[in-house]
């Protein structure tokens, strides 16, 4: 008899419409080189939700509807720098983005630290697992955001203002994400969780003011331009969950950073035009997380590359700790499962996709038969793991735990963790190309 258990889980983070901005641009002297606009930050700056993206910003996912281009393209008299990518941490944004700017850098624009306050995984919990791990998201969160994310954001701004002296500078918040009321496919939220996620992305928001006003910048909040809008209302301007495009999952459509992001932006400084045009930076993704320079501790690397045996091994003894409990024996490791479960978790991790037969790849049975057990009875759990989390952050090093909470925290992958007549297990983690693991658990019981 072959057993399988599909469960999917989105992650984060449109019609076209122009920017109503109130435009006091100065007129471009003839012959002057243009004001240089620098715009940094992640998948909210990039445009991520407002297709199509540019080519050549490959995974940054930059869309010419995102709040800098449009601006951008309102404002000749304005060269831009776009350093933007989905993604971005708040330490993303000072190792990979800043070299953009210098003396001559007039006005920047930055929307950062959701990712660091787990916005992406916050919402995976609220979507696709149980409710208790919603809730427990949210106010790991929402802690994170009112003691941490502000001191984290101090050490960037400080940065941008030694590295651009003379920029006008203005910090752009998030929205709240679903409304007090409304339906729509793919959220199931009952009214404390919609209240969880209002409170995370207030604390989010309310920490990115408090760091602007203390570094003397202009703080831009969207929430009130989005009020009426959240995903699910009866006019969004914010995607709700979609699993084909999981990316963009509550993120803005083009009218949402029109009508919000481009109507809070305003008007631009009066700058004294560069002496030289500015250059078009490369794209680059992400890079791994680092501690920003307000906190003196350097976190630990990930844990591991591909199938690194002490982080399965910590899995495999949680899982016979939790079968003991249960009563069941416990599974013992097999070297071709674990085999199996490490290729399907390097193929999830390439392609960043959650399935349990992913192009061009066999059905489970003929995987595991491919791989070459011989097999009375098979299962698999699949899931993407907690990395860049608060959780991480608050707590420690990433040893397995959160992730094995996770899938006890679900119904279908709970049962076959505690199936008695498995005798067998392999487990496999892979890393995506940014950090974050990705797990598939392989039970079994041999012919």
């Amino acid at each position: 008899m072959l057993k399988r258990t599909v469960t999917a889980a989105a992650m984060l983070l449109a019609a076209g419409s122009a920017f109503a901005i109130a435009a006091n641009a100065r007129a471009q002297t003839p012959g002057a080189e243009p004001a240089r606009y620098v715009a940094l930050g992640d998948s909210y700056a990039a445009g991520v939700g407002a297709d199509p993206y540019d080519p050549a910003s490959g995974p940054c996912r930059r869309s010419p509807l995102g709040y800098p281009r449009a601006w951008a393209a309102a404002h000749p008299a304005y060269a831009l720098t776009d350093m933007t990518c989905s993604g971005a941490t708040i330490a993303d944004v000072g190792e990979t983005q800043l070299g953009a700017l210098d003396e001559r850098t007039t006005m920047v624009t930055v929307t950062a630290g959701g990712n660091d306050a787990g916005f992406a995984w916050t919402v995976r919990n609220c979507l696709a697992r149980s409710e208790r791990m919603c809730r427990r998201s949210t106010r790991i969160g929402t802690w994170y955001a009112r003691h941490r994310l502000s001191g984290r954001l101090a050490g960037l701004f400080t940065e941008i203002r030694r590295r651009a002296p003379h920029a006008d500078v203005t910090v752009l918040g998030y929205p709240r994400l679903v409304g007090e009321g409304g339906t729509c496919p793919g959220l199931d939220l009952d009214e404390a969780e919609r209240r969880g996620l209002a409170d995370n992305a207030d604390a989010v928001t309310d920490g990115l003011a408090a760091a602007s006003r203390r570094a003397g910048f202009r703080f831009a909040d969207v929430r009130e331009a989005f009020r009426g809008h959240e995903a699910c209302s009866a006019d969004p301007w914010l995607h709700a969950a979609d699993p084909r495009r999981p990316t963009e999952t509550f993120h803005p459509t083009a009218a949402g950073y029109a009508g919000a992001y481009g109507a809070v932006l305003g008007g631009v400084p009066d700058a004294t035009p560069p002496s030289t045009p500015p250059s078009t930076p490369p794209s680059s993704p992400p890079s791994q997380p680092s501690t920003p320079p307000t906190e003196p501790a350097t976190p630990p690397a990930p844990d591991a590359p591909v199938g690194d045996a002490a982080l399965e091994s910590r899995m495999i003894d949680l899982i016979n700790t939790e079968r003991a409990r249960g009563g069941c024996p416990p599974v013992r490791p097999s070297d071709t499962l674990t085999g199996a479960a490490r290729a399907h978790s390097r193929l999830m991790a390439g392609k960043r996709e959650l399935s349990h037969r992913l192009a061009g790849e066999p059905d489970l049975g003929d995987r595991i038969t491919a791989a070459g057990y011989r097999w009375a009875s098979i299962a698999e759990n699949a899931a993407p793991g907690a990395f860049r989390t608060p959780e991480i952050a608050m707590y420690g090093k990433h040893d397995a735990t959160t992730d094995f909470t996770g899938f006890m925290e679900s119904e279908g992958h709970r049962a076959n963790i505690l199936r008695c007549g498995y005798t067998e297990v392999g487990v496999g983690v892979a890393r995506d190309a940014d950090g974050a693991p990705w797990w598939t658990q392989d039970f079994g019981s041999s012919r």
